[in-house]
């Protein structure tokens, strides 16, 4: 279990008593090595069954695909695919928000970005098979043209539906590669890059693609590694994305706000509220 934390505010609470209140979270080193491993390659793959919550999650996710299939028969602009759902509070998306505050996820988060982060909203990703691009986020890039710059994001992307080549899959290059390429180039953050650049620093065989079953995952850096979503693809993909980043990195359209549900769930839970605090 993750411990609990005592602290006056969520509010209130400075970057530098986040760092000090890592002792709340817990201390499993297998969840550890993927934090490591992110560090130094950009990514991880979590184990199969590793992150506690994600049948529930495939369950909610799948059931409101069908509901805006449904809805779409009478009105076809609720139904149009891209983020089928950004949730900003705890009823939105109970199994989702159950995920990504559950203690497996929370270690990973917090020991890769070195103190307690706050979570973004997830989002629920549906596409549909079509060409998308090569073009926007269909070419190589890292990060976003935000600013100020986001330079670390804890992100977990699982599937909520097989995933393989023909669905469009997420592709990435390692965090070696990907900085190799961002000092050969100068590259500015959120910029897309050809192929052809790309490939004339990278091999193909140096590319990684997120593929497997409903219920795959991946703990992936898109801040620091190089990577687009679908291209071509057959099948449709629905894929849940979650992450954590420092809580002046979160924007104000990504904010999680607190609700009466999650208080109900979470009031006497201090570690809990500082992933989602008060803005």
């Amino acid at each position: 279990m993750v411990a609990a934390v005592s602290v006056a505010s969520a509010a209130e609470t400075s970057e530098a008593e986040r760092k000090d209140l890592m002792g709340g979270v817990g201390r499993r080193a297998d969840l550890h090595a993927l934090a490591e491993a992110t560090d130094i390659d950009g990514y991880a793959w979590p184990a199969p069954g590793l992150l506690g919550g994600i049948p529930a999650a495939i369950d909610f996710a799948n059931r409101l695909l069908e509901t805006k299939r449904s809805e779409s028969k009478t009105d076809p602009r609720t139904f149009r695919g891209a983020d089928l759902l950004a949730a900003s509070c705890y009823e939105d998306a109970p199994a989702f928000f159950d995920l990504a505050l559950s203690d497996e996820m929370l270690q990973i988060a917090a020991d890769y970005m070195g103190e307690i982060p706050v979570l973004a909203k997830p989002r629920l990703w549906w596409t549909k098979p079509e060409a998308y691009g090569p073009g926007g986020p269909q070419l190589f890039h890292i990060g976003a043209r935000a600013r100020p710059v986001v330079v670390r994001q804890a992100k977990f992307m699982i599937a909520m539906s097989d995933v393989d080549e023909n669905s469009g899959p997420f592709t990435f290059l390692p965090l070696d590669i990907s900085q190799e390429i961002v000092r050969a180039i100068g590259y500015e953050m959120g910029e897309e890059v050809p192929d052809e650049v790309i490939f004339s620093y990278a091999k193909p065989t140096d590319v990684r693609r997120f593929t497997g079953k409903a219920g795959a995952s991946i703990f992936v850096d898109t801040s620091r590694c190089f990577h687009f979503g679908r291209r071509q693809q057959s099948k449709e993909r629905l894929m849940l994305m979650i992450q954590y980043k420092w809580k002046q990195d979160v924007p104000i359209t990504d904010r999680v706000e607190r609700s009466p549900a999650f208080y109900e769930k979470y009031a006497n839970d201090p570690l809990r509220s500082l992933i989602v605090p008060v803005w």
